[in-house]
């Protein structure tokens, strides 16, 4: 079983709805700076909402963070959640340039941990 949080609730909260039946999911908790978008997803979906990137990273239970953000977010978050011990599943663009995508790249090796990029596009 996986506990996922996830930063964002635009994309986020698609994803929320795509992995709250999965029955590897036990625990979904969603960030975001919209308090209306986070108490529809709370009620919709009965998942954890917060308005702290802080308790999804410092929670020792979350396995994996999937991030929804602006993508010239992405590096500083992705670094930070690796450093906290969570896979990260990333939204495309994963990044905007090549500097950002070593400095990912480095972190996932010092903090043994994996970045997994969202290649859907491939697909449709």
């Amino acid at each position: 079983m996986m506990n996922i949080g996830i930063l964002g609730t635009g994309f986020g909260a698609y994803h929320a709805s795509l992995l709250n039946n999965h029955p590897k999911v036990n625990r979904i908790v969603v960030f975001g700076r919209n308090e209306t978008k986070l108490q529809k997803l709370r009620k919709d979906l009965n998942v954890e909402v917060t308005q702290n990137i802080e308790d999804i990273l410092l929670d020792s239970d979350v396995d994996v963070v999937d991030l929804c953000l602006p993508s010239h977010l992405h590096r500083s978050y992705a670094i930070d959640a690796l450093k906290h011990g969570k896979h990260v599943f990333c939204e495309t663009p994963v990044c905007l340039d090549l500097e950002d995508a070593l400095l990912m790249q480095q972190a996932e090796k010092q903090y043994g941990k994996k970045i997994l990029v969202n290649q859907f596009i491939k697909f449709d």
